[in-house]
């Protein structure tokens, strides 16, 4: 093989690699908001973006996305939110940086709910259409949520 057939095998190669890092990366966020979605019954209006999700496979599952602003009051009011906080600080610390903060001043609606496996918290920001959701999974000692 020449030089330049070795150098474009591995530049393709590399781009392949990349391209498969990425898509996992997308592929295991859309799966924890499917969990999310699933457990809680929220359905994420299209168009959602900074989509951050932690799950430690055991006690709960962390996210954040951030829903369009012409969305936001649809969302509030098709899945029962209130203007009550619901404390999520000590779970959302786990996501990335510029995420694990709710700013101070914001304007919260909050929803708190259970299932027969789960229970979850959700603060949305209606001034930016940011959203941290809480999902707890069951106790394994089998307390329910």
């Amino acid at each position: 093989m020449n030089r330049r057939t070795v150098v474009f095998t591995l530049a393709v190669a590399g781009a392949v690699f990349v391209a498969i890092v990425l898509l996992c990366r997308d592929i295991t966020r859309t799966a924890g908001l499917g969990f999310i979605s699933h457990a809680t019954g929220l359905v994420f209006p299209p168009g959602c973006i900074d989509v951050d999700v932690f799950d430690n496979g055991e006690v709960f599952s962390a996210a954040h996305l951030r829903i369009p602003m012409g969305r936001v009051d649809g969302f509030i009011n098709e899945n029962g939110f209130t203007d009550s906080t619901v404390v999520v600080v000590p779970w959302i610390e786990t996501l990335g940086s510029p995420n694990r903060a709710i700013p101070e001043g914001a304007r919260l609606a909050g929803l708190e709910g259970s299932g027969e496996t789960n229970s979850w918290l959700c603060s949305l920001d209606r001034d930016t259409g940011r959203l941290w959701i809480v999902v707890f999974y069951p106790d394994p000692a089998g307390t329910p949520p």
